[in-house]
């Protein structure tokens, strides 16, 4: 009989900006400590924190480097990908461990476009699923990124659970989550770290580092939640400067569509460096059915912004 609790781990961790090696080596510790963690407690699938090898890269350096940054960071995700890449790595330890992995969005080049893209790994270290952002903002298509052209679900091999993908500004869209809600996901996962947005505000705390508006982004994903009716998880997490100091950081946010924020279950920076699990019942979790031609209007509306 199979077994339709699926078990998620979220890494709510630092990232270090434009220290790909230095973030592999970290994340990779944290996935092998996982792995071993799967002797007490079943894990299936593994989310990364967003941008995970480089860090967030538009509106983190000055505005002249920007561009050579997003070039030279930038990963190929079809084709050959060399073994010695930090990507190669990955698949690597995806298929070694025998686990699944959610990729947050990293920036990458196909031909000569130019996306925001988080993609999903399988037990035999293959790519499997794969979403471009669709919500780009001004300052992202100043800086050569193009929207994707179709909302993310990604597909678990072994479980056979849905997961529905967002990014940042994608939040503000209800017709993107309608979209989701349509391909019959059961839980949503999104990513987060502090940006310049034309839709949430980006604050300085008290101790002058940047964050998100953390009420509108706790109300947006209620609402989100609950007019699709499965969980969502906002995944965030802390950036470092190459010096290690703490410049920006986003709270981890689960959400239920019958009780909204769990806040007991909130990572906040205080909590870098640890796991938030979380168990989905893909018997039990699903989206609230949604009429097709209803769904075939959001799509024109989505696609044709």
């Amino acid at each position: 009989m199979r077994d339709s609790l699926v078990s998620i781990a979220v890494l709510h961790s630092r990232i270090r900006l434009g220290a790909k090696r230095a973030n592999f080596r970290s994340l990779k510790r944290a996935i092998v400590e996982i792995s071993e963690y799967q002797k007490s407690r079943k894990i299936d699938i593994v989310v990364l924190p967003p941008y995970p090898f480089t860090g967030p890269i538009i509106g983190y350096y000055p505005s002249h480097r920007t561009n050579s940054h997003i070039r030279s960071n930038a990963e190929r995700l079809g084709g050959s990908i060399s073994p010695h890449s930090v990507l190669g790595s990955l698949l690597w330890l995806a298929a070694n461990l025998g686990i699944e992995i959610v990729v947050g969005p990293i920036v990458e080049r196909a031909g000569p476009r130019l996306y925001i893209t988080a993609f999903y790994v399988d037990r035999l270290g293959n790519i499997t699923g794969k979403y471009r952002k669709i919500a780009v903002t001004l300052e992202e298509k100043r800086n050569g990124i193009n929207p994707g052209k179709d909302v993310g679900v990604f597909t678990s091999s072994s479980t056979g659970a849905k997961i529905g993908v967002f990014v940042d500004e994608d939040l503000a869209y209800p017709e993107i989550f309608r979209l989701i809600q349509h391909k019959g996901v059961n839980i949503i996962i999104g990513f987060m770290l502090p940006y310049v947005s034309e839709k949430f505000k980006l604050i300085q705390d008290s101790n002058n580092m940047l964050t998100m508006e953390n009420d509108i982004i706790r109300s947006f994903l209620t609402v989100r939640s609950r007019e699709t009716g499965v969980p969502i998880v906002l995944v965030g997490g802390v950036v470092e400067s190459i010096s290690n100091n703490m410049m920006a950081y986003m709270d981890t946010i689960p959400v239920e569509p019958d009780i909204g924020v769990v806040d007991e279950m909130v990572k906040t920076v205080k909590d870098v460096g640890s796991l938030l699990l979380i168990d989905v019942d893909v018997d039990h979790s699903r989206p609230t059915p949604i009429d097709p031609k209803i769904a075939s209007m959001y799509r024109k509306i989505a696609y044709t912004r």
